[in-house]
């Protein structure tokens, strides 16, 4: 039983940041609004609520008979619970863009995505395409896609317009020397702080926001802080 209990009590410990991350990991797979504002309240729970709860579980929990040490104990495991938060796992941002990542490839189809940005990009350069104005001013993006230039596909699921800002995502392309110094013609797919580049599988960014992962050769998920 005491072998038990010692084993419940790590396993207590590491329960708050790895339901963070996981919080923060659904929020991206849904798209939902990131950021601190925005946050959730499973995001509030275990940052700020579940550490509190497990301090108590394990002052009640660990093997030893003097209720000082069990308070001090207990104590002990809240301040740790709450330090493992930003240190044990990634970051949230890093962690939204992990299931945002998941999103399209398990929803979306990455080539599938791949395939269209690059006859959207052909369209582009003969003209088929026009613009639809300004992006937002956090949009990489150079010029603006207008939605009924878009498959159904791009307006549904992962990509379906949010509450919280029903304008995003917008879809517009980057070009050449533009807000990110792309090296060529590019898609953007773009929320208030996240979104993924897509481009033919020889494009290479050179945009350097807080986080960007390649995911397949020519598409980039990333996050940007303002």
């Amino acid at each position: 039983m005491r072998k038990f209990r010692i084993i419940f009590i790590f396993l207590l410990i590491g329960l708050p940041p790895i339901g963070k991350y996981l919080s923060d990991f659904m929020d991206g797979y849904f798209c939902k609004p990131d950021g601190l504002l925005a946050w959730g309240y499973w995001q509030l729970i275990f940052s700020f609520v579940a550490p509190i709860f497990v301090g108590i579980a394990i002052g009640c929990l660990v093997p030893v008979k003097r209720i000082v040490t069990r308070i001090g104990i207990g104590l002990g495991a809240i301040f740790l619970s709450v330090f493992l938060i930003p240190f044990a796992v990634p970051a949230g941002a890093i962690a939204y863009s992990h299931g945002f990542e998941h999103a399209l490839r398990s929803q979306v189809g990455v080539d599938r995505l791949q395939q269209w940005s690059q006859e959207a990009l052909g369209q582009f350069q003969n003209g088929e395409i026009k613009s639809a104005g300004e992006p937002y001013f956090a949009n990489p993006g150079d010029v603006l896609i207008s939605t009924n230039d878009l498959p159904e596909f791009l307006k549904t699921g992962v990509f379906k317009p949010i509450d919280f800002a029903p304008e995003e995502p917008e879809v517009s392309v980057c070009k050449p020397g533009g807000r990110i110094g792309a090296s060529q013609n590019c898609i953007a797919i773009s929320w208030h702080l996240h979104g993924v580049l897509v481009g033919p599988p020889s494009f290479t960014n050179e945009w350097n926001p807080w986080y960007c992962k390649e995911i397949a050769p020519g598409v980039y998920v990333y996050y940007a802080m303002e």
